[in-house]
């Protein structure tokens, strides 16, 4: 379901650290799953302009996004296959800018109030 979702994706290169950050998170993905490959070109994204995480980093995205996929699954309605499926591609088509805008704001709301923040503004 998820590889039928924008934005579409390249799979013209190996996901070879895509697969090596899964190892390391012990997650069990389909190894033809196009998030993989979308992993892989965030990971090169962020290495050509010097920002590669750091495995800490890395791990803490990884929790994040555990904790909000647990949420995800645990609301599957126990329907029928098509109404399994369009529930799933609609929450996560809907969910995924909400969650984006939520970062943000965390990001902001921390930045303002966070350690050294008087004369800052998000």
């Amino acid at each position: 379901m998820h590889d039928a979702l924008p934005p579409a994706v390249r799979r013209d290169r190996e996901p070879v650290r895509a697969r090596a950050v899964l190892a390391t998170l012990g997650w069990h993905v389909d190894p033809d799953a196009s998030a993989l490959h979308r992993l892989e070109a965030a990971l090169e994204a962020l290495r050509s302009v010097g920002l590669t995480p750091d495995p800490d980093h890395l791990r803490t995205y990884a929790e994040a996004a555990l904790s909000v996929a647990r949420a995800d699954v645990a609301a599957v309605p126990d329907a029928s296959t098509a109404d399994v499926v369009e529930f799933v591609v609609t929450g996560t088509m809907l969910y995924e800018p909400l969650l984006l805008a939520l970062r943000r704001m965390a990001q902001q709301h921390l930045f303002v109030t966070g350690p050294g923040a008087a004369g800052r503004t998000g």
